[in-house]
């Protein structure tokens, strides 16, 4: 995961997006994203990138522009990261809708960890709608990984969240990646006290999983 905090002197949305390779003349690039940044509102980001070979040094800049011009397009200075071996992540995000209850639910995780240090990292968001007789009620919460185990295509995420409405709460993610397509997910029970969610394929037998579109990386 690459990170880096945006700055400007002047508020804006700026376009951002981090050049990557195994030299200083980077070659790649992530996509291009926007975010909100001002004189005393620094933007903190970050972005997960696939496809990088283990044990192997990169270099990557966080680049920036604005819309408007006040600013010409610039980069940041050269940094080095070498990834790791047996370093699990999970990123991407699932939304569904159930008839006839009328409920809506949407996740976004992005969150790395190394089994062998256990130290995990990452974000959490979910929004969701449900309609009930005297009405609707629409919530949202975010949070941070607890924990996070993955084998194989499948990923068992713990996270602690803060809801708007009902305060901290623990959330169990399970998610299998099958590719380009096809990919689920589930809630699963988590309490810290009794450790994270088994990543088990048991989880999905039948019709059970939500669709979604998510990347897991095994070590």
């Amino acid at each position: 995961m690459f990170t880096g905090t945006l700055n400007s002197t002047e508020p804006d949305d700026a376009t951002y997006w981090f050049e990557y390779g195994t030299t200083s003349g980077y070659g790649l690039s992530t996509p291009q994203k926007t975010t909100g940044v001002g004189p005393n509102f620094p933007a903190s980001v970050s972005e997960f990138v696939d496809g990088l070979t283990a044990g192997a040094a990169y270099h990557y800049r966080l680049c920036s522009d604005v819309p408007d011009d006040k600013l010409p397009q610039s980069c940041g200075a050269d940094r080095v990261v070498t990834t790791t071996i047996g370093h699990d992540s999970v990123h991407g995000a699932g939304t569904y809708w159930k008839p006839p209850f009328n409920e809506y639910r949407s996740i976004s995780i992005k969150a790395a960890a190394d089994p062998g240090a256990g130290t995990v990292d990452g974000d959490y968001t979910e929004t969701g709608y449900v309609f009930t007789p005297s009405g609707g009620l629409v919530y949202s919460g975010s949070g941070k990984a607890q924990c996070l185990v993955a084998d194989g295509n499948i990923a068992a995420v713990g996270v602690e969240v803060f809801y708007e409405i009902w305060g901290d709460g623990y959330v169990g993610v399970v998610i299998q990646d099958n590719g380009p397509s096809g990919d689920k997910w589930v809630f699963a029970p988590y309490d810290p006290s009794d450790g994270c969610p088994q990543p088990s394929a048991s989880w999905f037998d039948g019709s059970a999983g939500i669709p979604g579109d998510f990347v897991v990386h095994d070590g």
